[in-house]
């Protein structure tokens, strides 16, 4: 006889709360419902799995044995289901995760252009948790600002971006060939909220700035056009959204302004993606 998951979740539930009334409070549902669960468990089992001590319900030894065994049913379910999910996805679906939102910008089309047929996704988060999407198929590739190594990893470089200041023209930077963190370092500037690796680096390197965030990418341009505050640029985002008239862009020399990409994807999937990694000089 098959014991119902729902059983076994409510079972579970018990077990983690210690009485009817707070686990059926957690499941939203009413504890009369909890109790004929809890009967109709015991039944399908046919030995008993609690006692009475007190006025309250205990799990027994048989209950004790029944409870680890649920739990584990419920864990390797969830596994199958996610794992099962995560192939369907991993079939039609090409998610990519990023330090930063230049790669996003500048790879997706053309990924897309190697596999039409699939959909891309994106989105932008840490180092750990891209390596640990890379591993549990949240991401088929990952993008870091450095290379990793592992017998069940492939890497290889994809690009680089550096770093500009972007300033009206009568900003009294806007005239020269370069600037570093160094002489910026104390200024007010307006950047965009999500910007991944780019923001811990300006942060370090002008720590005495002050940083407006803003998460509407529209709202940061109307802002920008109308305030004389500094803000910031990438040879992408340059190539990719343009140059705007009212901005001047004015790179920042420093070493640490440019950054190095690696594409990264598990070793057993590198033939999927092998025109892309092909593809990259």
């Amino acid at each position: 006889m098959m014991i119902e998951t729902y059983l076994l979740e409510q079972f579970v539930a018990f077990c983690h709360e210690g009485s009817l009334s707070k686990a059926s409070e957690k499941l939203h549902i009413t504890q009369p419902t909890m109790t004929r669960s809890m009967q109709k468990l015991e039944a399908q089992f046919g030995v008993p799995l609690f006692e009475h001590k007190n006025k309250r319900l205990l799990l027994n030894e048989n209950g004790r044995l029944a409870a680890s065994f649920a739990e584990n049913i419920l864990r390797e379910n969830e596994q199958m289901l996610l794992q099962v999910r995560a192939l369907h996805k991993s079939r039609h679906t090409i998610s990519l995760g990023s330090c930063a939102p230049g790669p996003i910008m500048e790879y997706i089309p053309k990924i897309s252009g190697f596999y039409p047929s699939k959909t891309i996704t994106s989105e932008i988060r840490n180092d750990k948790a891209l390596i640990a999407g890379l591993y549990d198929r949240t991401y088929q590739m990952i993008i870091l600002d450095h290379a990793i190594s592992g017998a069940d990893l492939f890497c290889k470089k994809c690009g680089s971006e550096t770093l500009y200041l972007y300033v009206p023209a009568d900003h009294p930077k806007a005239a020269q060939p370069e600037v570093s963190f160094k002489e910026m370092n104390g200024e007010t500037f307006i950047m965009a909220a999500e910007i991944g690796v780019w923001d811990d680096l300006v942060r370090k390197k002008m720590p005495d700035s002050k940083f407006l965030l803003q998460s509407d990418i529209d709202a940061l341009a109307e802002i920008s056009k109308a305030s004389s505050i500094a803000g910031f640029a990438t040879d992408i985002t340059l190539y990719v959204i343009g140059k705007r008239d009212d901005r001047i862009p004015v790179r920042f020399a420093d070493e640490d302004a440019t950054i190095d990409y690696y594409c990264i994807c598990l070793n057993e999937e590198k033939a999927d993606y092998a025109r892309w990694f092909r593809s990259l000089a």
